[in-house]
């Protein structure tokens, strides 16, 4: 499952099937990431961190890390109408602790 989830993940990003929700690229900037980065995430991604199943709009979402920097994203697949993913936010590719 796990691999067959990253695998959709590289073949939608590598066809260019993927857009970022405007808090998503927001956070880019601040984070000092570029489109690139958030395309090298998307067709190199190495593993899932977490999956979510109980969102508010009953889409699963997946925090996923990849890329040459090991960066994260949160990420969830949508149908308008072709599918694409969907990215929620970018984040810090370090835990900071609570």
């Amino acid at each position: 499952m796990v691999s067959a989830v990253l695998t959709k993940i590289q073949s939608l990003a590598t066809q260019g099937n993927y857009f970022m929700t405007k808090h998503a690229r927001i956070q880019m900037i601040q984070r000092g990431l570029t489109d690139a980065d958030v395309r090298d995430i998307l067709t190199n991604p190495n593993q899932i961190l977490r999956t979510d199943t109980n969102n508010p709009d009953g889409v699963t979402s997946y925090k996923i890390k990849g890329g040459q920097h090991d960066h994260r994203l949160a990420i969830k697949f949508v149908h308008n109408p072709d599918e694409l993913i969907v990215i929620i936010t970018v984040m810090d590719n370090q835990v900071r602790a609570n």
